[in-house]
């Protein structure tokens, strides 16, 4: 997807419908808060790791080193994150449900954890029993309220390997090689219902 295609052709603002075909609620809010220019002007390449603007040999060696660095250092879990990328991105499911599957499984919500973390200031405990701090992991799958949910659900899943430890990125993994493609398209769909649950999630 292209910048301008979510821009109105006519008038220089977003178009909100076509926000809501390829992103989540939290997503479309920051993406709204980006201001666009009235007046035209020719796109032209900007180097995003330079103050000016502009590509230099320097800058360009230090960025392929750190990616290089980067690389090395996940190099023994790679092939479990491919495999799980791939499953996300081929399951025949709407893009702002893959979208959500994506940032479960690099551990980026907008957990009350997640943003105490980051100096927001809030209450830690989960919205829907009170008891318990919000992770993912409580707020998707160990809370009592969401084991209800995922035991009365069209899938019955009552227990998993993962339960009392184990992430959100390490469930998918376990139901990834469970059951039939339209089994893991309804849990990604599950899933993500129970994320748009918790207000911001989703």
């Amino acid at each position: 997807m292209r910048v301008a295609e979510p821009i109105c052709e006519d008038k220089a603002e977003w178009d909100l419908n076509k926000l809501r075909e390829f992103f989540q609620e939290s997503d479309i809010a920051a993406i709204l808060a980006i201001p666009i220019r009235q007046c035209r002007t020719e796109d032209r390449n900007i180097w995003h790791f330079s103050k000016d603007g502009n590509y230099s040999v320097k800058t360009g060696y230090k960025i392929a080193r750190a990616r290089y660095d980067d690389i090395n250092n996940a190099a023994s879990a790679s092939g479990g994150c491919k495999k799980l990328w791939r499953w996300i991105w081929n399951l025949p499911i709407p893009p702002k449900v893959q979208v959500f599957l994506w940032k479960c499984a690099q551990g980026i919500l907008p957990t009350s954890q997640a943003l105490i973390s980051k100096g927001v200031k809030m209450e830690p405990y989960c919205k829907r029993c009170g008891e318990y701090e919000e992770t993912a992991e409580h707020a998707l799958r160990d809370c009592e309220w969401v084991k209800l949910f995922w035991a009365t659900s069209p899938l019955r899943i009552r227990e998993t390997r993962q339960d009392g430890g184990g992430t959100i990125a390490d469930w998918m993994e376990e139901m990834m090689t469970l059951g039939s493609k339209e089994s893991h398209s309804l849990f990604a769909m599950l899933l993500h219902a129970v994320g748009g649950a918790c207000e911001s999630y989703g």
